[in-house]
């Protein structure tokens, strides 16, 4: 597929997810490090981005325990990086779609499903002031969305990897009163 896409002439980009530092050795980084080796010839044609996992999903589920966590104080201090497929939460420039029809600028930040309403219509009717956890992440930032699930009830743990594992359990929570 990497070939295929470079004799394309499209950009490729190999996103290599690593447990605490990359060349610290824990089963994860081996198993990235041996898939890494397997292309071999084309990482020198490819751009690589090495990083730790969003810890959204099955990730904040069962990879968190392997990570160093900061306390809640130090989360609340960093800012929301915004939609990860590009652009801001405002005016996103990318989204993802899941095998369930799920549009989302943000893993499990979802703004639509493609089996209900058209791709181009949830894009064109977007607005981020009508999800309000988006509004509140764009607008508030991480505060804002602790301020609205503090409201709800929800009881943060004393420490989390990053922001993002902090929005998603938050927005976790808010999901599973609604």
């Amino acid at each position: 597929m990497i070939e295929a896409s470079l004799e394309a002439g499209l950009n490729v980009c190999v996103d290599a997810r690593f447990i605490g530092d990359p060349y610290e050795e824990n089963k994860f980084n081996l198993a990235t490090h041996s898939y890494l080796k397997v292309l071999g010839n084309f990482l020198s044609r490819v751009d690589v981005v090495k990083a730790q996992p969003m810890f959204v999903g099955r990730a904040a589920e069962s990879l968190i325990k392997h990570v160093k966590k900061k306390p809640l104080s130090e989360i609340l201090k960093e800012e929301c990086p915004g939609a990860w497929a590009g652009g801001t939460l405002a005016s996103p420039s990318g989204v993802d779609i899941d095998e369930f029809g799920f549009v989302s600028i943000c893993p499990e930040l979802n703004i639509g499903n493609t089996k209900k309403t058209t791709l181009a219509e949830i894009i064109e009717k977007y607005n981020y002031k009508d999800h309000i956890v988006i509004a509140e992440l764009y607008d508030g930032g991480i505060n804002g969305l602790m301020d609205v699930a503090f409201e709800k009830g929800f009881i943060p743990r004393k420490s989390y990897a990053n922001g993002c594992h902090f929005c998603y359990d938050a927005r976790k929570f808010l999901d599973e009163i609604k």
